[in-house]
């Protein structure tokens, strides 16, 4: 079972910050998340972290 908590902030792939709006489906493995610009996307929860990809962070700043 997913531990993925609703209305929380998590990364999409390690690099996109999206807020978590609903669990799709009774086992908790397919979200509806909101991205930065506005828009809705259907991810499975493997594809949801708690932390950012650091050295694509420190890359983007270089």
């Amino acid at each position: 079972m997913s531990n993925i908590v609703i209305d929380e902030v998590y990364y999409l792939d390690r690099k996109i910050p999206v807020k978590v709006l609903k669990a799709l489906n009774r086992s908790r493995t397919v979200f509806k998340v909101e991205t930065p610009q506005g828009s809705i996307e259907t991810v499975e929860a493997d594809r949801l972290h708690i932390e950012p990809n650091l050295l694509d962070l420190v890359l983007q700043k270089n």
